[in-house]
């Protein structure tokens, strides 16, 4: 642990890091996001963040704070799932309080979400968060592979990609989507294929791959 404190800390002073990649990082602690949250506020080149198969505990809200200190990334990669970390590791509410972290964020161009456990809740933060309605929104590549945005669990199932549709309406910055392995069913994408239908769609690559459709 104090390993990692001085790694963190070391970072921190850190001014010209633009990328910086966290993959089978497992020592995330409340203290470690803190430190990395006054690096992200202070370096003002850093533009991409990535965390891959890492375990976050309940650090989650953490690292949501760090996020939302600052408002410089024009990307973002968080995917979770590995066969090697604890199914609830993550959840729709856990990534929810995640991407409403990332409303500021004006000048993200990707974000990839891939494997987080993504439903309902998370849909509709994304909805919510004005990442996609904002006027000067640049966001170019979204990917929600891996997620099970439709949740069979509930009774309103297909309410995820509804939130997810109403949040594309008017976006003209979008051209790249990736909606494979999501088990959006019919309703779901009656209410997508609206809105690709909409003059304002300027997708150019969407990616449908491993869902049911009847």
């Amino acid at each position: 642990k104090e390993d990692m404190r001085q790694f963190f800390q070391g970072v921190s002073k850190n001014r010209s890091i633009q990328k910086l990649t966290f993959k089978h990082f497992h020592l995330f602690s409340k203290e470690g996001f803190r430190i990395l949250g006054e690096f992200f506020k202070t370096n003002k080149n850093l533009k991409s963040l990535s965390i891959s198969y890492c375990m976050l505990g309940n650090t989650h809200t953490h690292l949501a704070s760090a996020l939302a200190g600052f408002n410089s990334l024009t990307e973002f990669d968080l995917y979770h799932r590995h066969e090697n970390l604890p199914w609830d590791d993550m959840s729709d509410e856990k990534a929810a309080v995640i991407i409403q972290a990332l409303a500021g964020h004006s000048t993200l161009r990707k974000l990839s979400l891939a494997g987080n456990q993504i439903g309902t809740e998370s849909c509709a933060a994304l909805a919510t968060s004005g990442l996609l309605q904002n006027p000067n929104c640049r966001l170019m590549e979204l990917d929600l592979n891996d997620n099970p945005i439709n949740d069979s669990e509930r009774p309103d199932a297909d309410l995820g990609a509804k939130f997810l549709a109403s949040m594309f309406l008017g976006n003209t910055s979008l051209t790249h989507l990736n909606l494979s392995c999501t088990d959006i069913r019919t309703n779901g994408w009656m209410a997508i294929i609206a809105v690709l239908r909409s003059r304002n769609c300027r997708l150019e690559h969407l990616d449908l791959s491993t869902n049911q459709f009847n």
